[in-house]
């Protein structure tokens, strides 16, 4: 590539924003179009035929928004909202413990009216991995981060975890992974890395112990209520049963006892990994039977868009299971594609890092990107058996409105820094071109420039 097409290139990105994670994006967006409005036939029976894709386009629609703005936006004024948007997420995810709606068996949701619902998980993801570049950054010292960094970082993602355990694992873990990378390409010294783990290791501790008292609980009401229930089949009266109070409802279950469904289903994947295939499809297994066959079904090139066999009952195929759902009607090389342009990203987050001339831009578009690969990386483990059944959208694909929102504005945010790291090569670019002409010809230092007319009064 010559000097003058690379200082071409360079100014179009100035302008737009990096042409490659456009592309992403926008590819993204298509196959989000196409596979969301195959896999939503399970829904079609109760919202209509359009009204699903209708309203996921306006999803779409609004994120373009978001990233619109976001990326005409210099990242430096992302700071003030990086600390606003952190306390309000935050105070969302401790609320959504006590207004929330229960989703999928437990408490995700907050009803905004006239907005509908947001999942405050999902916010959580977009705070932490745009606080913790911040802190990190402000944390700098020639050898790596200071002490001060690594633990205000870990605190604030403690804080998350602590509030966010009780509403999905996976998200805890997405959190925690994600601050790693971005503390581990700050410079964090492995020693301090290992101590970060080790945090980490201990919360996870903690969070299960309390995870299996509440458990314990929920196993003691269950067993009550079966015992009612025999007393009644076996014609019992009324005066002979205990009574249940409400604090032995189940509805308090799906917010606080969700060890035992996890521990389920750890189990089922590691007793079923090898012989899933010979397995009976029962309640506990159908999503994993049948987001095997759905992949299965597509072959190597698929059965093409809108031939899924298996979208009408593949629970959540929409959603947590759309990757299933594309290995089927594009085959195993749409599936690669898929995985390729996530990758691709992170790579182009990484090389434009390289161009930064400050920590924070630097570590705040590693951080994008890594959130939206590491969750993809996530989804397309558990569609393929990998990891065990978790609920995981897959970024700017699944059907849904928040997840959507958040991938959109880590994009923007992603163009941003491209748009003002490319400035700076143009600036370096210009700088070594001016080194190179002859000293007649070259800009004249402003403060010679001075010097020589004070000599001449």
């Amino acid at each position: 590539m010559t000097q003058q097409k690379r200082k071409i290139e360079e100014e179009e990105t100035v302008k737009h924003g990096d042409k490659w994670i456009w592309g992403i994006y926008v590819c993204l967006c298509i196959i989000s179009i196409v596979e969301s409005y195959s896999s939503l036939s399970q829904v079609v029976g109760s919202r209509g035929l359009y009204e699903p894709l209708i309203r996921h386009c306006a999803f779409l629609g609004s994120g373009f928004v978001i990233l619109w703005v976001l990326q005409r936006i210099h990242y430096t004024r992302f700071i003030t909202g990086i600390k606003i948007f952190s306390v309000l997420t935050f105070a969302s995810v401790v609320a959504v413990l006590f207004i929330g709606e229960n989703v999928n068996g437990a408490l995700r949701a907050i009803a905004i009216p006239g907005v509908g619902t947001i999942q405050p998980a999902e916010l959580a993801k977009l705070a932490i991995a745009t606080l913790v570049p911040l802190i990190v950054s402000r944390n700098q010292r020639e050898n790596g981060v200071t002490g001060t960094g690594a633990v205000l970082s870990v605190t604030v993602v403690v804080a998350f975890a602590a509030f966010l355990y009780s509403q999905g694992l996976t998200n805890t873990i997405l959190l925690m992974g994600t601050s790693v990378i971005i503390m581990w390409v700050g410079g964090i010294k492995i020693k301090q890395l290992i101590v970060v783990g080790g945090v980490y290791a201990i919360v996870g501790g903690s969070f299960y112990l309390i995870s299996k008292a509440n458990d314990t609980k929920e196993s003691e009401v269950n067993a009550r209520v079966s015992a009612i229930t025999a007393q009644v089949d076996e014609g019992t009266s009324a005066s002979q049963t205990t009574i249940i109070t409400p604090d032995d409802s189940e509805q308090d279950v799906p917010s606080r006892g969700r060890g035992n469904l996890r521990k389920n289903r750890i189990r089922n994947w590691i007793d079923n990994h090898d012989s899933l295939v010979y397995m009976p499809i029962t309640k506990d297994n159908r999503q994993e039977m049948f987001a095997h066959m759905a992949q299965a079904n597509g072959g190597v090139l698929g059965v093409g868009p809108g031939n899924s066999r298996e979208c009408s009952r593949l629970p959540l195929a929409y959603s947590d299971y759309i990757y299933s759902i594309i290995v089927e009607e594009t085959g195993l090389l749409g599936g690669i594609f898929v995985l390729l342009l996530y990758l691709l990203l992170v790579q182009r987050a990484g090389n434009i890092a390289g161009r930064c001339a400050r920590a924070f831009p630097a570590l705040l578009i590693m951080g994008m990107g890594v959130m939206i690969t590491l969750q993809a990386l996530v989804h397309i483990a558990i569609n393929t058996g990998l990891f065990p059944v978790s609920g995981q959208p897959l970024p700017l694909i699944s059907e849904g409105g928040t997840s959507v929102w958040v991938m959109s504005a880590a994009f923007g945010i992603m163009l941003s820094v491209s748009r003002h790291a490319s400035q700076n090569t143009l600036d370096k670019m210009k700088k070594r071109e001016e080194q190179t002409l002859p000293k007649e010809e070259q800009a004249p230092n402003p403060m010679q420039i001075i010097i020589e007319e004070q000599e001449q009064q």
